[in-house]
């Protein structure tokens, strides 16, 4: 009789497809603080990043095309951006749908920051640290 022992857990830690959707839904939301500066400075530190979903390397080339503008006129502009790119059928529901807002005090563990994200994403790519 075959057995296979204990059954192991799944992995919970969210994929690099996963991480760089949410990363980008971040840049895309006026109610995160992925605004002005800083996003910028997450559009910096994610331009070596190979993406690894081709729509979302079109998002993200697109954000940074459009940087200084603030959230809400940056997602008034994205899909026009994405077109002159070459690129008319981008999903734009899925980066700007919006999460609900967390109301538990461990909230911030289960909805982390842009650079905690960053930091996951590039741990994951094991792309080194800037």
């Amino acid at each position: 009789m075959f057995n296979a022992g204990p059954v192991p857990t799944a992995d919970k830690s969210p994929t690099i497809i996963e991480l760089e959707r949410e990363i980008l839904r971040m840049l895309c939301d006026p109610r995160e603080e992925a605004h002005g500066k800083s996003r910028e400075q997450a559009v910096l530190r994610l331009q070596a990043h190979r993406w690894r979903d081709a729509e979302h390397r079109i998002v993200f080339e697109a954000v940074a095309k459009l940087s200084g503008r603030n959230a809400t006129e940056l997602r008034r502009q994205l899909p026009a951006q994405a077109t002159r790119m070459g690129f008319p059928d981008v999903h734009w529901e899925t980066y700007f749908a919006s999460k609900a807002s967390p109301s538990t005090e461990g909230a911030k563990e289960n909805h982390p920051n842009m650079e905690t994200l960053i930091a996951r994403l590039r741990a994951a790519s094991r792309e080194p640290a800037s």
